[in-house]
């Protein structure tokens, strides 16, 4: 059986337990308070018609996405892949698909579902999840990751 000498275990140490109480006084303030106070209101959405390139980084390095999205905090998506360079199995041609966003002043959150044409080893299905979230820096001009 082990046994811990409390006062010198390193959980107990200064910097943990002021981490502790500011993380319970945090909670503790996001659960008392309404809404309104923090702004957690979604802003609405416009609708419109926002185009996006985008190259992924992190699974098929390189590959290229053309896609566009048109509606307000419901929408449609469709795209296409116009370079799939490090694709296992070669990128799909095309996808389509429906989604939901919420705006918070300059940024959007997105979540929503999409038909890919072909399968691969990266998407393994023909139904998959769009996440997306996006920042605007001006009227015409953002950021999407």
């Amino acid at each position: 059986m082990r046994h811990w000498n409390l006062p010198g275990h390193p959980f107990f140490s200064p910097a943990v337990r002021a981490a502790m109480a500011g993380l319970f006084l945090c909670l503790s303030l996001f659960a008392i308070a309404p809404a309104r106070a923090l702004d957690l209101q979604p802003d609405e959405t416009r609708p419109g018609l926002r185009l996006s390139v985008a190259e992924d980084f992190v699974h098929a390095v390189g590959s290229v996405v053309v896609s566009a999205r048109y509606g307000g905090a419901w929408g449609v998506r469709a795209g296409f892949w116009a370079r799939d360079r490090n694709a296992e199995g070669g990128a799909p041609n095309k996808f389509a698909g429906v989604d939901y966003m919420l705006t918070y002043g300059k940024w959007h959150a997105g979540l929503g579902t999409v038909w890919i044409d072909e399968t691969n080893g990266l998407n393994g299905t023909h139904w998959d999840i769009d996440a997306s979230l996006a920042y605007d820096v001006s009227e015409r001009v953002g950021l999407i990751f």
